[in-house]
């Protein structure tokens, strides 16, 4: 009788953990998914990019903490790496592939010569998206095309383009995000972020129309 009767609640604890994994599945991991784009509690701006003083530490909340659960294993300190993350670009659009876009640095990232800067693409699900080259990221650490007076443009693109020296391939028509990580940044972005000028998204076919409309002039 005893046997069958802790059977009987093991069956329904059982049951009870299969069903909490399944609505937790179905609910909770999409409202952390839509916190992480929209959540802004305590960050910095800088155009469309959104970063934070606190990640790393005792102080950052609760909702960055179940986004970094998600979809990684810790979190650095800000005097290791600061990371700018956007999910739209500098008209306030999200960012999909559906669209090219022009990510333009007026130079390179502030880093301490011992670190360096990387400008990483995610697909929705903020994992790495399959492209054909396998270039997930660009930055200091690779070769990059810039003019003369150290600006650069990077190419966002589903598209393979015929120099893909400054090309970051886009997931085959999906959303996705852009993350800027600065390893051992410098003291201009360290000590006030939020005065730092972030780079500027564009889609392509909005520089081309601002192009021929200052031609026009």
């Amino acid at each position: 009788m005893f046997k069958k009767i802790l059977s009987r609640a093991t069956l329904f604890y059982l049951s009870a953990v299969v069903v909490g994994i399944v609505v937790s599945r179905a609910t909770l991991i999409p409202l952390v998914d839509y916190l992480a784009v929209s959540s802004a509690e305590g960050e910095i701006h800088s155009g469309p990019w959104v970063t934070g003083l606190k990640k790393g530490s005792a102080d950052q909340n609760f909702i960055q903490k179940a986004v970094i659960a998600k979809i990684g294993i810790g979190n650095l300190t800000k005097e290791e790496s600061l990371v700018w993350n956007t999910f739209k670009d500098s008209s306030g659009e999200q960012l999909h592939s559906k669209y090219d876009y022009e990510v333009r640095f007026t130079g390179p990232m502030p880093v301490e010569t011992s670190g360096f800067w990387s400008l990483t693409l995610y697909n929705k699900e903020y994992f790495l998206a399959e492209n054909p080259i396998d270039r997930f990221s660009i930055g200091s650490k690779d070769l990059i095309r810039t003019n003369s007076d150290d600006s650069f443009t990077i190419i966002v693109s589903s598209k393979k383009p015929e120099d893909v020296t400054n090309w970051l391939p886009s997931p085959k028509n999906d959303f996705f995000a852009l993350n800027i990580r600065n390893y051992i940044p410098k003291a201009v972005m360290l000590n006030d972020p939020k005065s730092f000028v972030m780079p500027e998204i564009r889609k392509i076919d909005s520089v081309l129309a601002s192009a021929q409309l200052e031609t026009a002039k």
